[in-house]
């Protein structure tokens, strides 16, 4: 007697990247360079990042990244580029650590904190300055050699963090008040965000530990009047959007709001120390050469992780401008409006509860619609590939995976002739006919979806126009009789 295994994945996936574990309705366990937000019925390739401007040499590699209205500005130990991107526009002999701006167009106006000498102010693209090069603002800067490692505003007060410390800049008046906020010592502050114009949050560590302080304003000076916990968990950055402030630790995103912080993590992701932390319609998280994006772009859709591959390695995020480096070289990278050519779905393992009890019968039933419209460069089309790994073939090598079908948008050269949209099952003997010399029991399967794009561009290579469309991913299967 036999009973049947059955589940089906729709658009709203509610996908989570590098989650290993089972359980979770309608999650999968990797989604790179897939889109399940942005339309209600179907999963389709994301815009692929690409590098937006061309590179930039350095003697030292570029340590940050600040999108402003007037463009992104970059920064090593001794050097800040401008928006005009082939521009250093100024050699200033110390480290700049972090800028903020305000204003848009040709009002736009820059701080730029210096390690030791103080605050620069500048127009908005650093070819005048508002303060002089000689005359940074710097009484009551605090001038020790450490790094400023928080920047934030507050109507008009652009606070600063260095060591265990928070200052402000006035910046009605480009003068820094004598007085400061000081947190526990040994405290590294991480963030700044004020959520209203009565509180201002700040995301702190000490230890192993984060810890999230609220400050208000009165009499001139920020006090604290809030602290809130998180044991155990080290952050590594956070980011706030309107009323919530995302706290992104080693091993999870927390959300805080209101002086309440949840109790476990609202996402599992485990990140390096080295991941840096920015906002694009959702959490943004560049880790190596991963991107990940947390976030529902629509209230009533569930938040979903995907992942994005880049080929450099991360160094900073603000916005949707990613900053890369390969060598000496530094590059901007942006969503394009282009593919990759292949973005992978991987559901979690398939074993109906049951390892022990052998299941067979595997099959598949999809929806599918390719992008209309006549080719440009017709040499690669789209294409859906379904590949399976069976718990005896990821024994033999956890790394293979075999294809037992494949979707192609119709050309002359393909024999199936598939039609633009339409279903496609995938039964029992053609599993049987891909598995060829493997065995076709097994007590849990691992699924891979590519989702392949088409059309290719000439300029950039390897990035293409069109997506292929996934609708509602049935998976079968059936235990064999239990002796």
């Amino acid at each position: 007697m036999a009973y049947q295994i059955e589940k089906t994945y729709t658009s709203f996936w509610g996908g989570i990247s590098d989650d290993d574990f089972l359980g979770t309705e309608n999650a999968v366990k990797d989604l790179d360079g897939i889109d399940v937000q942005t339309q209600e019925r179907y999963a389709q390739a994301s815009e692929a990042y690409y590098w937006l401007y061309s590179q930039v040499f350095y003697w030292w590699s570029p340590t940050w990244v600040k999108n402003t209205p007037n463009g992104a500005f970059r920064g090593n130990i001794s050097e800040v580029l401008n928006p005009s991107w082939w521009q250093i526009s100024w050699t200033i002999g110390t480290v700049i650590d972090r800028m903020e701006s305000y204003g848009t167009g040709a009002d736009q106006v820059n701080y730029f904190f210096g390690r030791t000498t103080g605050v620069y102010v500048t127009n908005y693209n650093w070819t005048s300055l508002k303060i002089g090069f000689t005359n940074p603002i710097i009484a009551n800067y605090p001038t020790a050699n450490v790094e400023v490692t928080a920047v934030g505003w507050h109507v008009t007060n652009l606070l600063f963090a260095k060591e265990n410390k928070i200052y402000y800049v006035d910046t009605a008046t480009n003068t820094i008040p004598v007085t400061s906020v000081s947190l526990t010592l040994g405290t590294k502050i991480k963030y700044i965000y004020s959520y209203s114009f009565d509180s201002t949050v700040v995301v702190a560590t000490n230890g192993n530990d984060t810890y999230i302080y609220e400050l208000e304003f009165t009499g001139g000076a920020y006090n604290i009047v809030a602290k809130t916990p998180l044991i155990g968990y080290l952050a590594i950055d956070a980011v706030g959007n309107r009323y919530d402030t995302f706290i992104i630790t080693t091993f999870g995103i927390f959300q805080y709001q209101g002086r309440q912080i949840s109790d476990k993590p609202d996402k599992y992701l485990i990140l390096s120390t080295y991941a840096r932390v920015g906002w694009d319609r959702g959490v943004l998280i560049g880790d190596w050469t991963n991107i990940y994006k947390w976030r529902a772009i629509k209230p009533w859709r569930n938040q979903s992780l995907s992942r994005y591959t880049v080929s450099d390695s991360v160094i900073d995020i603000d916005w949707d401008a990613i900053l890369t480096v390969a060598g000496s070289n530094s590059y901007i990278q942006d969503q394009i409006g282009a593919y990759k050519r292949t973005n992978t779905i991987q559901l979690l393992p398939l074993d109906g509860w049951v390892f022990q009890i052998p299941k067979q019968d595997l099959n598949f039933r999809f929806g599918y619609m390719f992008a209309s419209g006549s080719y440009t460069n017709s040499a690669t089309r789209q294409a859906i590939v379904i590949k399976i790994q069976t718990d005896w073939i990821q024994m033999i090598n956890s790394t293979t995976y075999v294809e037992v079908w494949r979707v192609t948008d119709w050309d002359t050269t393909d024999s199936l002739g598939n039609n633009k949209y339409g279903y496609m099952e995938i039964t029992p003997d053609m599993v049987v006919n891909a598995l060829s010399w493997y065995t076709t029991e097994f007590g849990y399967v691992n699924v891979k979806i590519e989702l392949l794009a088409g059309d290719e561009y000439t300029s950039p290579t390897w990035y293409y126009r069109k997506t292929p469309k996934l609708f509602d991913f049935t998976v079968k299967s059936n235990f064999t009789k239990n002796v």
